[in-house]
């Protein structure tokens, strides 16, 4: 079942359904509650959460003794990530497991995790349906089971969208009959960092029928001081609304500098975001039990699901003074529950270890198949499975230059990649018997893109985003051999505007920031997004007002009150007052009407923020 943000709306108002006919239509029953601020257990006692983000899925089969030993640091909650692929079978047993292991169980979709920024992954009418189509597997489980709706469903570019889309979802998933409680994340990747979530909290919670939605906020590099921190979440307590931390940890998740060499985090005020929950009763889940292998380390509370190999975060969340050890409690209900789940839950094991999950393999080499076009030919092909079933195959594969993930189908990947960056290629597999499988794969190439020719540098022009064109596997190991079969009359489906494939019919203008030339095309804006004491967050609008596009694009500005930026997004950024910030390749393109922004963040003096004149070739 599909859905649409417009009709799905439309559809609402035609039939006359609103909030008190939709809270008519079905019982006001959820056995988790709100009381102002305070987030009440299915026996009405107060709970702030303490637990853990398995942002990275085990083996199946591994998966219960995961749970144990996430319980095991005395967590009272966890939070475990679906997508639309996932099957019931697969939900049940996060549920079952939850329960026997006395876990409070939110399960959030990350399927449109930074939707606008994060190429490739789905539309938000798969949240809506994939709920929908959960709404069995959900009935009886409100005592056990907290629905986060959709994690970080805006990126920075989609924020417009972002109160239409939650409050669609809201509706839309108590009209499939869904009771449990809620879980609203806020925009801005979940950092809420432009405060729209916090801005219309009160207008969110009063869209669902059963009044019964808790707010979430993800704490990255927006929140690397206290006041920061403090006041965002007051801003919640002080008008009775339930504020949680969903994700944080000692550095940002995603990074936009991870492929810069050489590397460095972009740090996060953990100590601060746990002593001042503790002090606001404010519930936190910690960012993320194991399973990065790449630059993402420092998350990884254990290494290789490994309880026995704890790293400096994973002691620090566990047992400082103000870690889950010391602070956790659990929900009343579980306190005083019997055993009668762990049985079901070790059926569910059981019925696990007697279908062999598949061994999943990636094999891959890098081809140049002329100057500048370079692709991985990566192959789940090796991946074998003991009972012989039918396999399934999803790839993710991460750039770390343009902030995203992009998602394929099948066994077969062909990949164009820009020269100096590391893609992280991740393989998941499924036997549809419960069976699932990973494997991931770095690769890069040096390759370089400065042809000889200008003729061939224009015919050669680096990919942006990587195709999901399948190729035949080749006893090569590695080619330099033209391709000249593909057809110029036909233009495949993914050459939208702005894409730049090797494979996508040229334009006469170059991408280059030289085609800006002297003509002013640009509105160029420089916005104060939020700021404290000694920090603020701004926004760079550039919006065409020409009417051709706008291919490359970089602008200036300077501060004169000693003010610095220290983090920023969805440019490259070079310079040091005067700053200079350039377009990265998804972004490079603006067509006539469309504006494009980047962020960032930066240190100031106590006094109020300034706005600085933005300059550049292409602003007016």
């Amino acid at each position: 079942m599909k859905f649409s943000l417009k009709k799905s709306l439309q559809c609402l108002r035609n039939i006359g359904v609103g909030i008190a006919a939709i809270a008519a239509a079905q019982p006001a029953f959820s056995d988790w509650t709100v009381q102002g601020s305070q987030i009440l257990d299915p026996n009405g006692a107060p709970f702030v959460y303490r637990g853990v983000n398995l942002g990275t899925l085990p083996a199946i089969d591994s998966l219960p003794f995961v749970m144990a030993d996430i319980a095991a640091t005395g967590a009272n909650a966890v939070r475990i990530p679906v997508t639309s692929y996932f099957s019931e079978e697969r939900i049940k047993q996060y549920i079952a497991l939850c329960k026997q292991h006395k876990l409070v169980c939110v399960l959030t979709n990350v399927s449109t995790y930074g939707y606008g920024d994060n190429v490739g992954f789905d539309n938000w009418s798969s949240v809506w349906s994939s709920w929908s189509n959960l709404a069995g597997v959900l009935k009886g489980t409100e005592d056990y089971v907290i629905i986060d709706v959709a994690s970080g469903p805006t990126g920075n570019s989609a924020t417009n969208n972002y109160l239409g889309f939650t409050e669609t979802g809201i509706l839309l998933l108590r009209l499939a009959g869904i009771k449990n409680q809620l879980m609203i994340s806020g925009a801005n990747w979940g950092q809420d960092w432009e405060n729209i979530m916090r801005n219309n909290a009160e207008y969110l919670f009063a869209k669902d029928s059963l009044k019964n939605v808790i707010f979430s906020v993800h704490m990255y590099e927006a929140y690397n001081n206290p006041s920061a921190i403090r006041s965002y979440l007051k801003s919640y307590l002080d008008r009775q609304l339930p504020i949680m931390i969903s994700e944080f940890g000692p550095v940002r998740r995603d990074r936009t500098n991870e492929y810069l060499s050489p590397y460095t985090n972009t740090d996060v005020d953990e100590d601060a975001i746990m002593q001042i929950s503790k002090e606001l009763g404010v519930g936190y889940l910690g960012w993320s039990w194991s399973g990065y292998t790449t630059k993402f380390t420092d998350l990884n509370m254990v290494t290789n699901f490994d309880p026995n190999q704890i790293t400096t975060w994973g002691n620090k969340l566990v047992n400082s003074e103000n870690g889950i050890k010391a602070t956790a409690k659990l929900a009343t209900h579980y306190a005083n529950s019997s055993s009668s789940s762990a049985a079901s839950t070790s059926s569910v094991a059981s019925s696990v270890s007697s279908n062999r999950a598949p061994y999943a393999v990636i094999s891959a080499r890098v081809i140049q198949e002329r100057c500048g076009s370079v692709y991985a030919q990566v192959s789940g092909a090796e991946t074998t499975d003991a009972d012989g079933d039918i396999l399934s195959y999803a790839w993710q594969v991460y750039d770390p230059q343009n902030y995203s993930y992009q998602n394929f189908t099948g066994s077969e990947l062909k990949f164009y990649m820009r020269p100096v960056t590391n893609y992280q290629f991740i393989l998941n597999v499924d036997d549809g018997r419960g069976g699932k499988s990973t494997a991931t794969k770095d690769l890069s190439h040096s390759y370089s893109d400065n042809c000889v020719s200008s003729s061939a540098t224009t015919s050669s022009r680096r990919s942006s985003i990587g195709s999901s064109e399948r190729a035949e596997p080749s006893s090569s190991s590695r080619s330099s051999v033209y391709s000249s079969s593909r057809s110029s009359s036909s233009t495949p489906l993914s050459c939208l505007p702005g894409n730049n494939w090797p494979d996508c019919p040229r334009s006469s203008s170059s991408r280059s920031s030289s085609s800006v030339g002297s003509i002013t095309k640009a509105q160029c804006s420089y916005v104060i997004n939020s700021q404290w004491n000694n920090g603020f967050t701004a926004t760079i609008r550039i919006k065409n007002i020409s009417s051709s596009a706008i291919n490359g694009w970089d602008v200036n500005w300077q501060y004169s009150d000693g003010s610095k930026v220290t983090n920023l997004w969805n440019a490259t950024l070079s310079g040091a007052n005067p700053y200079n910030a350039k377009n990265l390749s998804w972004n490079s393109t603006i067509q006539p009407g469309q504006t494009v922004e980047f962020g960032f963040q930066g240190s100031k003096s106590a006094a109020a923020a300034i706005i600085p004149a933005v300059t550049g070739a292409v602003c007016q």
